[in-house]
Formats: structure tokens, C-alpha cells, sequence
């Protein structure tokens, strides 16, 4: 008489959700060269310490790609940094890192900002009454994406 035990089950394997941040808009946010109106921005934290910025269009019959933006999680930081700095103190302002450079300009009806990489050139317009919901997504992203420190 053999006695055979059955193995453990093993339950599936979960993967942890990827972090990521839906940022409500107004109607007056747009993005250029293409001239799409966007309702939402989603911030998703990707592998090796990048942050995704990408747009969710009201139409996009030209089928554009909705990545605006991705960069590193030390980018992310001196850019909300600045960004805050431009609109706390409502003056033009500029941040500059390895791969983008962005160009923070401050209008009547909200902010303008120029994402500047070597192959290409995007511009945001965002709305007043948007922008520090943008920012506190955009700060929100970043907490998401930075490894937590053990103690």
C-alpha cells in the first residue's frame, strides 16, 4: 500500500496593480500640434522609476498616440517642483533635465506648457481652475512610483 499525498495548492500568482493617477480636466485643456481637446490626464507609474503621462482626447479621429510625456521619477520630482513654483508665484518658468526640457508659461486663462524632447515638441494647455488638481495628480504619481524605504 503506496501512500500518496497530494501537493499543496498553490494560489495564482497576483501581480500588484500598477500605480496610476486619473486627473479630471475642464474644458479648457488642450494639446498641440494636434489640437485635441483633453478631458483627463493619467499618470502611471512605469518600471525602472518612470512616470507615463498620458491623455484621454474628447475625439481623436486621427487615432494619436495619447503618450504626452515619459520621464524619470527624478524628472517628475524637479518638475512639480518647478511647476508649483511657476503657479504659486504666477511667473513663466522653465525646467530643464537630461531628456526634456519644459517651458512653463503663465496666460490669462491658465497655464501653458511646452514638453520639449529631441524628436518631438508637445504643448498642454491647461485651464486655471485645473491646474493645481494637476498638480496634486502630478505629486500623487510620483509618491506612487518612489520605492518605499524599509525601516
Amino acid at each position: 500500500m503506496s501512500s500518496v499525498t497530494p501537493l499543496p495548492e498553490v494560489p495564482p500568482r497576483v501581480t500588484p496593480p500598477v500605480p496610476s493617477v486619473k486627473i479630471e480636466l475642464d474644458e479648457r485643456c488642450f494639446a498641440f500640434p494636434d489640437g485635441k481637446a483633453i478631458t483627463h490626464l493619467l499618470l502611471t507609474a512605469l518600471p525602472n522609476r518612470r512616470i507615463a503621462i498620458d491623455a484621454v482626447f474628447a475625439f481623436n479621429q486621427t487615432r494619436r498616440n495619447p503618450r504626452i510625456a515619459e520621464i524619470s521619477l527624478d524628472e517628475a520630482r524637479g518638475f512639480a517642483r518647478e511647476l508649483v513654483n511657476a503657479v504659486y508665484y504666477a511667473k513663466t518658468s522653465f525646467f530643464l533635465a537630461d531628456s526634456v526640457r519644459i517651458a512653463i508659461n503663465v496666460a490669462p486663462n491658465g497655464y501653458h506648457l511646452e514638453l520639449m524632447r529631441a524628436d518631438e515638441t508637445v504643448e498642454v494647455m491647461i485651464g486655471t481652475g485645473s491646474i493645481w488638481r494637476f498638480i496634486k495628480g502630478f505629486l500623487l504619481a510620483i509618491d506612487s512610483a518612489a520605492p518605499v524605504i524599509a525601516h
